[in-house]
């Protein structure tokens, strides 16, 4: 959903930008960047979201519950449990992550959008195409890092039974 949105603003700023009278090919050339970028961690995202609605904590937690009730917390599956449970907590924080950060970088892309109007109805050149050009690619380095976080935690989880 995330992504249909970034891709529909990334339309609206390519038709803007076709609608202006001046040049602004550095500003969609760093949006179709940043979109892509953002497919990448959304593939990596769907992942970490199969993986979570796979796994159902709801047991793991009630065997949890029970060895502790029978004074078995200390355990070796105490322990394994504990730690699958704080895996999922984990991924599901860092799935949070994801969805915050990509309603950020949509907002922030449909901002381009009217900002490439506003610049388009002032007449204003090159140096306003830059500054564009530089936000579009500061979130595409958001994007990046995102990505990055995303590829470590989904990798760092084990399947713990």
């Amino acid at each position: 959903q995330q992504l249909g949105s970034a891709r529909s603003e990334e339309a609206r700023i390519r038709t803007a930008v076709q609608d202006a009278d001046l040049p602004f090919s550095e500003v969609t050339t760093e949006t179709d960047a940043l979109v892509q970028a953002m497919e990448s961690i959304a593939i990596r995202a769907q992942r970490v979201y199969d993986y979570l609605a796979s796994h159902d904590p709801r047991p793991v937690q009630a065997r949890l519950s029970q060895l502790q009730s029978a004074g078995q917390g200390d355990g070796e599956l105490s322990k394994a449990l504990q730690e699958q449970l704080a895996a999922y907590e984990k991924l599901s924080d860092q799935l949070q992550r994801f969805y915050d950060e990509m309603e950020h970088i949509t907002a922030s892309l449909a901002t381009v959008g009217a900002q490439v109007v506003s610049m388009s109805a002032a007449g204003q050149g090159e140096s306003g195409q830059r500054e564009l050009a530089g936000q579009v690619r500061d979130l595409r380095d958001q994007v990046n890092a995102l990505s990055d976080g995303m590829r470590e935690a989904y990798a760092a989880q084990p399947d713990t039974p």
